[in-house]
């Protein structure tokens, strides 16, 4: 099948910037993704195809594409409407005659059995669904969401539809796909965010709140990635958006540890890319540590825990965080 990877501006945005732990995930997520057979594609922006290369990123995918994200994302403001991109580049998907699977690059196949679930007996896949709360600070009430002047909400959109989290996302026919893009891009175009919401209520409610929504309208059939009554283990995958906040604000020892664990992957997969990008100074206190170690980065065959306290750390995120 096709997995499509988007990013745009990934490397220059405020406070977005790219780290080793970013970077990192989004190798691993390229290389599982292909040694599950499947072909790759990458949608960016130039700027971020030339840095792409600096770091080698470019030499994982199949096809690349660097014009069609410009042009769809036109009007649009991408500091209220980040993952855009994905949506997209589905959209120049469906124009090519194509249904493929769109990946977030923080997601991590953990098992070959996800490709299972891409067998046509769903309407659609998600990555998990969303605990959804009538006064939730990401989805708030319908009236308190800044929509684009002239904006016609449709009747069948009440604001009370569980969201969808789309880190993977696939739609089995083209005509519900191009109608959840065509309403997303309805909200989307010439939104100004006149009601000062948070960036992640503004994207959520265009993004995973609308897909809810067509679900439930239109009687949808669904299977999910990750079961929010499972433990991240028992996944096909891992969505690392969560691990990323929480390192960010806490802890770069342990986020260290999480880096060590994605490169022993990476090494399993692809030794030759492995070590091209070890000696990238992104990955400098990485190297180190390894140098320093007599037993660096044993094979890990799921990411796993190696100490108590970084389980610990696990628990405390599977638990705390809302995965997003």
């Amino acid at each position: 099948m096709r997995i499509v990877h988007a990013r745009m501006k990934v490397f220059n945005l405020d406070g977005a910037f790219l780290d080793d732990f970013i970077l990192a995930t989004w190798m691993l997520s390229a290389l599982k993704w292909k040694a599950l057979g499947n072909d790759l594609i990458m949608y960016t922006d130039a700027e971020t195809f030339e840095n792409m290369k600096a770091v080698h990123l470019d030499e994982l995918y199949d096809q690349i594409d660097t014009k069609s994200l410009t042009e769809e994302t036109e009007n649009i403001d991408l500091r209220f409407f980040w993952a855009t991109p994905k949506l997209a580049s589905l959209k120049k998907e469906i124009k090519k005659g194509y249904l493929p699977i769109i990946s977030d690059t923080d997601v991590i196949p953990m098992s070959p059995k996800i490709m299972e679930l891409f067998n046509n007996t769903k309407d659609l896949i998600v990555y998990s669904t969303k605990e959804f709360k009538e006064f939730h600070t990401i989805y708030p009430r319908l009236e308190n969401i800044s929509f684009p002047e002239n904006y016609k909400l449709p009747k069948w959109f009440t604001g009370f539809a569980k969201p969808l989290n789309t880190a993977v996302l696939w739609f089995k026919d083209q005509s519900t796909a191009k109608f959840y893009l065509d309403e997303a891009f309805k909200i989307m175009i010439g939104n100004q965010n006149t009601k000062k919401n948070s960036t992640a209520q503004t994207m959520c409610n265009a993004e995973q709140r609308l897909l809810g929504e067509i679900v439930n309208y239109k009687s949808l059939s669904f299977n999910v990635v990750q079961p929010i009554d499972q433990g991240i283990i028992n996944s096909f995958a891992i969505h690392t958006h969560g691990y990323k906040q929480y390192f960010v604000k806490y802890d770069r020892t342990q986020k260290l540890a999480w880096v060590l664990n994605l490169l022993a992957m990476i090494k399993d997969l692809n030794n030759e890319f492995y070590n091209k990008i070890i000696n990238l100074p992104i990955f400098e206190a990485e190297k180190l540590q390894i140098e320093n170690n007599s037993n660096p980065i044993p094979f890990v065959e799921e990411l796993k825990i190696y100490n108590e306290e970084y389980r610990t750390l696990f628990n405390q995120v599977k638990e705390n965080l809302d995965g997003r």
